[in-house]
Formats: C-alpha cells, structure tokens, sequence
C-alpha cells in the first residue's frame, strides 16, 4: 500500500478505487443495457485490460452515467476524491462528458485535499499537488472522443502534458529525473514544493536508522 509517484492513478488507493469504480460501472450497464452502446461499453472497460490495444473512442452521452453514478460515488473516506478518479477513468476512455459535468468535476477536485510531499501511506488520500495540476489541466484541456494519457509525462506545476504544448517538449528534471516541466519558469515556479521531494537520481535519503520509505 502506497505510492510510486506524485500523479493520478501513481498509488494504490487510485487504483483500487478505479477498480471499484469500473465494476460499478459495469453493473449497473448490465442492468440498463437499453441506455448505452454495448461496443462503447466494451471499449471503456477494455482500456487497461488491453493496453497495446487500439481503442476506439466512445460515442455516447455521459449523461445518465452522471446522474445514475457519479453524484452517488461520493465516499465517506474518500470524499469527493472518488468523483475525481471516476472523471479521470471517463476521460481517459474518450467518454463524451457535459459541461455541467466538468463544472462538477472541477468543484470536486478543489475540494480535495492536495499535499506538496510525502505523506505517510495509512494517511495519504486525495492528490499529491502534481497529480491536482495533472488533473485540472485535463479538464481544461480535455477534447470529447480524444482520450486523455494519465501514463505519459505531464508538467508537475502547471499539469499539461505534451499534447496540450506541442510543438514545444516537456522537459525533466536534471536533479531527480522523476518530474517534468514545460518550461523553466513552471520550473521556477514549482521549486519550493518540488524541492520536497526532489531527490538526486530519483533515490530517496536513507534515515538516521538506515531505512528507506515505501511511499514516495
């Protein structure tokens, strides 16, 4: 249980909530198949079982998805955390999602919790900062029936990802080699926070007593 990284889906706790969301998702489909297109269902549900497999983006509406389960999912542990994951899984499937919906999807997300640098892992839900701006750029960014890449490299201060800055290319970290940037002034600006974290080739400090934190 923990982390590896500082952005979505980099932790334990995002993927098993995606897990549980995805299988809620999948029976409650089951017993409404009238609603939805069943090769679109096929497609949301196959984007991580099937990862070298060309995905087809999903045509149908969000809407009854939205009222049915994403005003639902809201977890006493993990707060509105588990609507960011389940707007993250729609988006990364190419899921056609409503302008009220993203407002939704903004308002939760800025009211969850985010953390510059390590948190111990019983403790360490909601976003890491990077992960936050990860996600916020998203919705900005986020075309309908264009999958959005959680995997790929993304700016840890302003959240975009090379897509949203081409030509220009992200650039890494020359330190720690674990964060990336857009440019030096998104560098600049992120110092303070990344400085937590930032540790020479990626390798965390040992502690006085010659242990290793699991959770980044």
């Amino acid at each position: 249980m923990g982390r590896w990284g500082h952005r979505v889906f980099e932790g334990d706790n995002d993927l098993d909530l995606k897990s549980d969301i995805i299988g809620a998702i999948r029976e409650k489909l089951k017993a409404k198949p009238i609603t939805f297109e069943e090769d679109d269902l096929e497609n949301l549900f196959s984007c991580k079982a099937n990862p070298n497999k060309q995905q087809t983006p999903l045509s149908t509406s969000t809407q009854k998805l939205r009222d049915d389960t994403f005003r639902q999912k809201e977890d006493q542990f993990y707060g509105e955390y588990i609507v960011v994951i389940l707007g993250a899984v729609m988006m990364e499937a190419g899921v056609r999602i409503s302008t009220e919906n993203m407002t939704y999807l903004r308002q939760a997300a800025e009211k969850v919790e985010s953390y510059p640098g390590y948190r111990l892992p019983i403790g360490d839900l909601g976003f890491r900062d990077p992960g936050m701006a990860q996600f916020l750029a998203a919705l900005s960014h986020y075309q309908d029936g264009e999958p959005r890449d959680w995997d790929g490299p993304s700016c840890f201060y302003c959240g975009c990802i090379q897509q949203d800055i081409n030509p220009r290319s992200l650039l890494k970290c020359g330190r720690c080699k674990q964060a990336w940037y857009c440019g030096k002034e998104c560098q600049k600006a992120n110092w303070k926070n990344h400085k937590l974290i930032c540790h020479k080739d990626g390798i965390p400090p040992i502690t006085p007593g010659g242990f290793t934190m699991l959770n980044v």
